[in-house]
């Protein structure tokens, strides 16, 4: 929102300032400040290999949506492989859409169980936005299998 503003000294005020016609008038914009904060409902997620999948959720933490927003979630290989040997499918890049109705969403991501005697692994889901929300820090999540 902007509006505009003048300056006026009356003609008889005895302090001898004087205005510059550049300099009387003047705009004023007001930036929207509201930010939206979205990010993963928690850090870390655990999982057992026979499960079949691991559930994300990714929530808005505070503020209200004027309009949707477009939220990336991706994969990233941590001591877990999504190439032979393949311990989860890997997503991707999941698009979520937030709008004035959207709290939270969850995605699924496939375990995958092998004969492989294995120790604990790891994954990593990140969050990314083109858009004007603000994700919340850290913007990953390390789910756990």
């Amino acid at each position: 929102e902007c509006f505009l503003f003048s300056i006026a000294v009356p003609s008889d005020d005895p302090s001898g300032i004087v205005l510059s016609a550049n300099a009387s008038n003047s705009s004023c914009c007001i930036v929207d400040d509201d930010l939206v904060t979205i990010g993963f409902t928690d850090t870390t997620y655990n999982t057992s290999e026979d499960a079949g999948h691991v559930s994300v959720t990714v929530s808005v933490l505070s503020g209200e949506l004027a309009r949707p927003v477009i939220i990336l979630l991706n994969t990233i290989d941590g001591t877990t492989t999504s190439s032979d040997p393949q311990d989860y499918v890997d997503p991707f890049t999941v698009v979520l859409i937030f709008d004035s109705n959207t709290t939270s969403q969850e995605v699924e991501i496939t375990i995958i169980d092998d004969d492989i005697v294995e120790g604990l692994e790891t994954f990593i889901a990140t969050l990314s936005t083109s858009d004007d929300a603000v994700l919340i820090f850290p913007n990953n999540t390390d789910p756990d299998r």
